[in-house]
Parts: C-alpha cells; sequence; structure tokens
C-alpha cells in the first residue's frame, strides 16, 4: 500500500495560525512557564558576545545594550531583543528566548537589532492615507528573521470586523505590504514564573573563529515586488526562487559562467517558472515544496548545465505512514554541514515556531553552544549573515534542498604575496597579495604577520616564525600593516576558491621596519653626482645604502646611536670615516667628496697635521667631532683684519692643459659674513685659475677650480 503524501507551501508571507500556550498547569488551570528574568536575559547575551568575538571580530570589546521585548500575536512576551553596542556604534544583535530553555539564544548576527533597522519604514502618516493607524508601538515577534509591526483600521467599525472574525493586520520590517493573520486568542492567560537558575557564565570561554564555518561569495539578494521591475506578476518574488537566485549566482561567479543572468532579478523570474511559484491574495510568492528541487535543476539545464538538487526532510515521517512528497531522505545536520564543507550553498525551508513557511540560503554553520546555521534571509532591512538556532524545541519540519556541480573543483589556487623591503616606522607597511584558480576563482584570503626585534640579516624561516592572524577570509587584495615598534615583520598569505580548496602558505616576505633617514649626497671632485657609491654605518644601520643616479643617499637607522660612516666606490681614492657621528632623528645634507683615484695632493685631507703644506697668516689645523666631514682633522684659516691665512702646496707633475682641477671642501666656523670670501686658486707656470664661495651659509659646501 502506497504511503500518503505531504507537501508544504513555502511563504514569503501569507496567513499566520498561532495556537495558545501549553505548559504545566499551575494556580488553577491557568498554564505557567518559567521565563527569564530581565537580568538572567542580559547575563546570557553578554556571554554570548563575549563567545562569539573571534566568530564576528566586531563585537570585540563590546557589550549588549537595553533590550526590547517583542510579543506574539497574543501579547504575551515572546523573545528579548539586544542590541549589541560598541561606544555609541550598533554592531549586531542577539535574540535572546523569553521563556527559559535550555539554550535561549534563538539568533544573532553583525546586523542590528530588528527594531532599530528601519525606523521610517512604518509612516503613520502613509497609514493614515490607507485608513489605518499603529494598533501598539511594540513589534510582533514571529520567528528570528519575521518581526512585525500591529496596524488596525482607523475605522472603529471596520475594527469590530476584524476582531470578530480574529482578524489581524501586521507589516513586515522594510515593507509596505499588509499581512492579513487569523489569529485565534488563547483561551487563558499564561503566567510567568521567573527561572530559579541560570548557567555560570564565569566560566564561558572564546570560541575559536573556527567554529563557524562560512561560505564566501553567497550573495544576499532580497524579495521584490515583481510588478515594480516590469515583470508579469503584481506580488513578491517569494522566498524559495529569491533563495535559489543566491545559490544560482554563486555558481555563476564560480566557473560556471552563464548560469545566471546578468540581472539577478531575471534569475529569480525564471526559478519563479520553474518552481511554479504563484501569488496569494496577500501578496506572497508561496512555492510548493516538492517543486523547489526540480524546479532548480530544470533551470539549470534551460541554462545548458547538468547540476542536481535533491530535497530532505525532518523529520522523514511528519505522521506514522505519511512521507513528504518529494523527499529521498532525512535531513540530518551531517548532510547540511557535509555540503558546507564542499563549498554547496543550499536552500532550507523551515516550518516551526521560528521559520514559519520561509525559505532562506544556508551558506554556514557553527557548531560552537549548538547547531547554528548561518544563513542569508531575503526579508529587507536584515543583515546579511545570521545565525539560527536549528535545535529548537519548537521546530516542526525543515528541508534541504541539495545543489551539487555537474564537476567538482579540486584543485587549490596559488598565491603570493609582496611587502616593502624597508619601511619607516610611523606610517602602515604596505602590503599586496593575490591568488589564481583556473576553476572556480579565488574568493577570500588569510594574511599573517610575524615579528622578530632583529633589524639585519637574512631573516628566518617559516617554521621559525611565530604566526599571528592579521586578516581572516578577506576580500581584499592589499592591505596596510601598522607596525608599533622598529624590527623585522614578516608577511605571508594563502588563497581559498569558491569550491573550498585551500592554497599553501605563501613563502615569507620581509620588512625591515627602522626610525630615522640619514641622507646626503656623493659628489666627485668636479661636483659632478656619483652613482653607486657605497655609504656604511656597520651594524648600526639597517643595511648599506648606496648612491643614486643623481648621488644622494638614505641610509636608515633603528634608534639612536652615535656612528662612523664611511664611503667608497670603484674608480674613485679613499676618504677617512666619518666618526662620532650622532643620530638622533632624521638627518640631512651631509655631504662627501670622494677625490680621484689619482690624486695628487699630498696630505689632502690634513690628516697629518700640516704636512706637506705652507701655512702664512692665520691658519692651522683642528680636530672634527660630527661635524659633518670625514677624518680626524681639517686645516683653518681666517683674517684677523691685518693678515689673511693661507695655505699653499707646490705639486710638480705634468697635467695635460683642459684636466687640472683643485677641490675643496670647507664650513664656517662661528658667525657667516657675506662680505668675507675664501680663494681658491691653481697657478701653473704659464697659466693660472681661480675660484671663490662668499662665506654666508653654514654647513659644508664644495668649491673647485676647473
Amino acid at each position: 500500500m502506497k504511503g500518503k503524501r505531504a507537501f508544504l507551501f513555502v511563504f514569503l508571507i501569507g496567513l499566520l495560525v498561532a495556537g495558545a500556550f501549553a505548559g504545566a498547569k499551575a494556580y488553577g488551570d491557568v498554564p505557567v512557564r518559567r521565563v527569564l528574568t530581565l537580568e538572567q536575559a542580559q547575563q546570557w547575551a553578554q556571554a554570548w558576545v563575549h563567545r562569539k568575538q573571534n566568530a564576528i571580530p566586531a563585537w570585540q570589546g563590546a557589550e549588549v545594550g537595553e533590550p526590547m521585548v517583542y510579543f506574539d500575536l497574543d501579547g504575551v512576551p515572546a523573545v528579548y531583543a539586544f542590541p549589541v553596542r560598541k561606544g555609541t556604534e550598533d554592531v549586531g544583535h542577539i535574540i535572546i528566548s523569553y521563556e527559559a530553555v535550555e539554550n535561549p539564544v534563538l539568533a544573532f548576527g553583525p546586523g542590528v537589532a530588528p527594531h532599530l533597522r528601519c525606523p521610517e519604514c512604518v509612516s503613520e502618516a502613509k497609514l493614515a492615507q490607507r485608513g489605518l493607524r499603529l494598533a501598539s508601538k511594540a513589534m510582533i515577534y514571529i520567528d528570528p528573521l519575521d518581526y512585525f509591526y500591529e496596524v488596525e483600521p482607523v475605522d472603529p467599525a471596520v475594527r469590530a470586523e476584524n476582531a470578530s472574525a480574529n482578524k489581524r493586520l501586521l507589516i513586515p520590517m522594510g515593507m509596505e505590504t499588509i499581512i492579513t493573520a487569523t489569529h485565534t486568542p488563547a483561551a487563558k492567560q499564561v503566567v510567568d514564573i521567573p527561572a530559579e537558575t541560570i548557567p555560570d557564565f564565569g566560566t564561558i570561554s572564546v570560541a575559536s573563529a573556527a567554529t563557524a564555518v562560512k561560505i564566501f561569495g553567497v550573495p544576499d539578494y532580497n524579495q521584490f515586488k515583481g510588478s515594480d521591475y516590469g515583470y508579469d506578476y503584481d506580488c513578491y518574488s517569494g522566498c524559495a526562487p529569491t533563495s535559489a537566485a543566491n545559490v544560482m549566482h554563486f555558481w555563476d561567479d564560480a566557473g560556471f559562467d552563464g548560469l545566471a543572468y546578468d540581472n539577478w532579478r531575471d534569475t529569480t523570474y525564471y526559478l519563479r517558472q520553474y518552481m511554479e511559484t504563484g501569488c496569494d491574495e496577500y501578496g506572497g510568492g508561496p512555492t510548493r515544496s516538492s517543486k523547489i528541487s526540480p524546479g532548480m535543476e530544470n533551470y539549470a539545464k534551460s541554462r545548458g548545465f547538468n547540476f542536481t538538487s535533491e530535497q530532505y526532510c525532518w523529520p522523514e515521517e511528519p505522521e506514522p505512514g505519511v512521507h513528504w512528497e518529494g523527499c529521498i531522505g532525512e535531513a540530518v545536520w551531517s548532510l547540511y554541514t557535509g555540503q558546507i564543507d564542499l563549498h554547496n550553498p543550499l536552500v532550507i525551508a523551515l516550518l516551526n515556531d521560528y521559520y514559519r513557511n520561509h525559505a532562506v540560503t544556508g551558506v554556514g554553520y557553527d557548531n560552537d553552544g549548538g547547531q547554528y546555521w548561518i544563513v542569508h534571509d531575503n526579508w529587507p532591512n536584515t543583515p546579511e549573515d545570521i545565525w539560527v538556532l536549528s535545535t529548537s524545541s519548537d521546530m516542526e519540519h525543515f528541508f534541504y534542498y541539495t545543489f551539487i556541480p555537474p564537476v567538482h573543483d579540486s584543485t587549490p589556487p596559488t598565491a603570493r604575496i609582496t611587502a616593502s623591503s624597508l619601511h619607516k616606522l610611523g606610517s602602515g607597511i604596505p602590503v599586496m597579495w593575490k591568488g589564481q584558480d583556473d576553476m572556480t576563482g579565488v574568493i577570500v584570503y588569510d594574511v599573517q604577520y610575524g615579528y622578530s626585534p632583529a633589524t639585519s640579516g637574512t631573516g628566518a624561516s617559516a617554521q621559525a616564525i611565530s604566526w599571528t592572524d592579521w586578516l581572516t577570509f578577506t576580500t581584499a587584495i592589499t592591505g596596510s600593516f601598522s607596525a608599533s615598534q622598529t624590527g623585522t615583520y614578516y608577511f605571508r598569505a594563502r588563497a581559498y576558491d569558491r569550491a573550498g580548496n585551500v592554497s599553501e602558505w605563501t613563502s615569507p616576505v620581509q620588512t625591515l621596519v627602522y626610525s630615522y633617514d640619514f641622507t646626503g649626497n656623493v659628489l666627485g671632485n668636479r661636483g659632478h653626482w656619483i652613482p653607486g657609491a657605497e655609504i656604511s654605518a656597520g651594524e648600526q644601520a639597517v643595511g648599506t645604502a648606496y648612491s643614486g643616479y643623481n648621488g644622494s643617499f638614505t641610509l636608515r637607522f633603528s634608534g639612536a646611536v652615535t656612528t662612523s660612516l664611511s664611503v667608497t666606490r670603484t674608480g674613485y681614492g679613499a676618504l677617512p670615516p666619518a666618526k662620532g657621528v650622532k643620530v638622533t632623528g632624521d638627518r640631512s645634507g651631509w655631504l662627501f667628496v670622494l677625490p680621484p683615484a689619482d690624486d695628487l695632493m699630498t696630505n689632502g685631507g690634513f690628516e697629518s697635521g700640516l704636512y706637506g703644506w705652507t701655512a702664512s697668516g692665520p691658519a692651522g689645523f683642528a680636530a672634527l667631532a660630527d661635524t659633518g666631514h670625514t677624518g680626524d682633522h681639517a686645516a683653518y684659516l681666517h683674517s684677523d683684519g691685518s693678515s689673511t691665512g693661507e695655505l699653499v702646496q707646490a705639486v710638480s707633475a705634468v697635467v695635460p692643459a683642459d684636466e687640472p682641477a683643485l677641490s675643496l671642501v670647507y664650513a664656517v666656523s662661528g658667525t657667516t659674513s657675506s662680505s668675507a670670501w675664501l680663494w681658491a686658486i691653481v697657478e701653473g707656470s704659464s697659466d693660472s685659475a681661480a675660484n671663490s664661495a662668499r662665506l654666508d651659509s653654514q654647513g659644508w659646501h664644495h668649491l673647485w677650480v676647473d
């Protein structure tokens, strides 16, 4: 004998029927229930914020605010709706059952609390134009995604007529459509008794972010009224076709190009046709439960793809001997999590006190604290990700509709990462990463960093670095890392494709972060730029500097030091190091002048006093310390008003007439003067040349005669 068949119509909006609460008998024959006090509910909510701060990073350091109580259609308190706030910013919501059940956390997520989502959605002026008014400013709770305001006719005669027919008028959040709910009031009022005990929340620990498993890249489309966009139906698109459109566009982006239409509303329109979705008298778009899987398969075939879809039901037999039409097995938790682990989003249809006649898109799960679906709902103004408890004791029936691709991508993507090798403390380190996947495409990345106080060396191996998450499941391909101190920072990345494959971590790249820039120039004896000169301060500097095409260089230091600087360049003569150079911050204007390889001067740097020189007038030599030049000594010249200091050296050599050059560096000690001059003169047997400089500025300067 064939078993009986049952089916469910999945509605966006429709007739809502609620029965009376049945509880333990007390106070005569009045039903009673154990409930959470405001303080107890707040403890549950705050513990959940603490517990889920890794899964929802915006909750780190957040606290729950004052809740609003939502009521059922009998006016009985149903849930506490807590906003989650960080300072003055709303960063999430938690729905706590008013009744004291084993796990009262019914739903939560990063979106704001329902009563804060769309305050302008219920306009009393617009209601008045329709002959309506708010019956109450309290919100009506149907399930974790369905929240309403109740309205009533202004006309008392119509109000009386509705009351006699048990007819209630509800407005969903974010929509103007009126839902008519027929509700028979409970025969007896429920008596609430506070719960005696709740768990010890002092033992609640922060859960790992890994407990929340999510498929990235699934859209979150909302239902729309067809006639508003030129389609040939005058009702809402329906929750089942809209949820399935999310799935189609995910796979369209995952290598099955052409599965979805360019316009997602067109995709939804044709899914309605293949699912045989209709329009009900209340403006909703109902779909028969047994039509959802065939509709998705046939839609995919119409686009040239052989996806398969199956329907699973819980319980498999709603009554002994009765089977759900279209079901091939039981909708167990492992089936759902297995599909998510394979990165196959699916449609969930629910029939219970929390999701009454509604379909959503399943995009993830969380096993911490309960078995939670992570779903994309299709009501306007709902957040993208909502955690919903799948094991509520009030759950009546639910259905999974799988959608499995003809070919599964099992090849992981590849990834690469780059970062600047040197970076100055005080601004973010620019880091870039990229992935490649030839089938389903890269969807998100993980990026980690490591740190070592060392500011020199070739770096550590990936195994020797202690890694910390910087960005997880990010769609970004660039970032600015905030370094808090000098040292070596390491970065690595990995990529995820849309099929859930994960690349290997990239080889680490490193950035040396320093504090101070020490800049200057390297010139030749004729004032020409010298590129490629090596400037070094040994281990006290972060690496070695090389002069650029214009002779400029930048040497970096990780902190304040007193050091020696040396400069060398193949093809040029040697300079003694600059000693006692103090670096306490950024420093600029340093000047190196390299002598030629065939320098003819004797003791040109005055390191041997005035040996080789003839001095007359006020002239001599002095020790140098952090004066911005090389060596330990320098000569000095000055005028005392009656005589002028002079230094002379005779050079015996044959120099071509077009090549002689006398080069020197000088600095003014004391007060500068625009009337004081320094002369450099070269005299030959038959010719001479001279050059001069006005001594009107501080610092070292270069003067040459050519």
